[in-house]
């Protein structure tokens, strides 16, 4: 039985058996130099609501669904494009199908 001091069976020396000893395991490998390929930039163009003023019917439904109040109604929605973040929530509620991201 194993004296908890780091022999291994048979008293044999520090880690034998448990590979813990003087050795590497042989699944561990020193990290190599490599050079890694240049990294292309992705650019993401950031999409807006947009409102089709055909299909539109003022209901205000996406008035009262957008988080951060981009959408007014006039006699149908008008989006902020500044305040715009794309969540894509207004598109989800409307009922007519009238808003969509571009």
């Amino acid at each position: 039985m194993p004296r908890g001091d780091g022999t291994g069976p048979m008293g044999k020396g520090p880690g034998t058996g448990r590979g813990l000893g003087r050795g590497r395991s042989r699944f561990f490998q020193e990290p190599v130099n490599r050079v890694s390929p240049p990294q292309r930039q992705i650019t993401i163009k950031q999409q807006k609501a947009i409102v089709d003023k055909e299909k539109c019917t003022g209901c205000g439904i996406c008035v009262n669904q957008c988080p951060i109040n981009a959408i007014s109604i006039n006699e149908t929605a008008k989006i902020d494009k500044t305040k715009c973040t794309g969540c894509g929530i207004c598109v989800a509620a409307c009922p007519v199908k009238a808003i969509r991201l571009g």
